[in-house]
């Protein structure tokens, strides 16, 4: 049987795929977000909490997960698909906050700066500051 968060990762999938074929960047983005909260909002009631991390390019937040017993000493860096034009920290989240449930390890989810309006090397740099 599939876990909870195998289930919403399943999900998200299914329902961003067409529709990112047909729109725009903008309209792209503002739907992984909006499945990214959806994703966030259920595992934050059931597995794990968010702590914001300031950086001064980008936004990040850790995901902690309610089991976790290595967060002093080790943590997953998770940096989101979407080809470098989509995903913004509530996507992060989505899909960070399953890697962290089902890991219990702490995952810092990170909404690097996106093209076309931040030029390559931008999200590498977040990355790699990260």
């Amino acid at each position: 049987m599939l876990s909870v968060g195998a289930m919403l990762l399943k999900l998200q999938l299914s329902l961003l795929k067409p529709v990112s074929r047909f729109t725009t960047i903008e309209a792209a983005r503002a739907g992984q977000d909006a499945l990214g909260k959806i994703g966030a909002g259920i595992l934050d009631k059931l597995l794990l909490t968010y702590e914001d991390v300031p950086f001064e390019q980008f936004e990040a937040s850790f995901a902690l997960p309610d089991d976790c017993e290595t967060a002093e000493t080790h943590a997953i860096l998770y940096l989101h698909g979407g080809g470098y034009t989509a995903g913004g920290l509530d996507y992060a989240k989505g899909f960070g906050g399953i890697l962290a449930a089902n890991s219990a390890v702490k995952t810092l989810c990170v909404a690097y700066r996106l093209a076309p309006g931040n030029k390559f090397p931008a999200a590498l740099e977040d990355a790699v500051t990260a």
